[in-house]
Parts: C-alpha cells; sequence; structure tokens
C-alpha cells in the first residue's frame, strides 16, 4: 500500500501511501516525548489536514497499544 523512503531508528519516519509523504519525528521535552507529523500532498491541499488529523488519531491508537505492551 505504501513504501518506506527514511529511517532514523529512534528519531524519526518518512513514508509514502496513497500520494502523500508522511514523516513523524519524536522531539525529546524534559521527561517526555513529542511526536511532530508532516504531510505533503503534491494534490488536495484542502484536505491534507483531514489526513494529517485521521492518521494521528491512528498513530495515537499505536503507540498507545505499544506502551501498553511495554509496561504489561
Amino acid at each position: 500500500m505504501g513504501r518506506v523512503l527514511h529511517v532514523a531508528p529512534g528519531r524519526e519516519f518518512t513514508g509514502e501511501i496513497a500520494g502523500a509523504t508522511m514523516s513523524y519525528e519524536l522531539i525529546p521535552q524534559g521527561d517526555s516525548t513529542r511526536l511532530l507529523l508532516k504531510v505533503v500532498m503534491a494534490r488536495g491541499r484542502p484536505i491534507a489536514p483531514l489526513v494529517s488529523v485521521g492518521d494521528l488519531v491512528m498513530a495515537r491508537r499505536q503507540l498507545l497499544n505499544l506502551t501498553r505492551l511495554a509496561e504489561g
């Protein structure tokens, strides 16, 4: 469905899916970490915010599952 373009283990990931290029970056902030998402789309700029929100909802769910498994 998509392809991985770049990976920096523990820091960032960039992939392409459905015509959108998405980059995730982990940014340490004191005792926590912020997840930053950047979406670039050649077409469909008006729908980019919707794609971003939808993707973040799914990423958040996946991260919560990983946290639960890691702490279990």
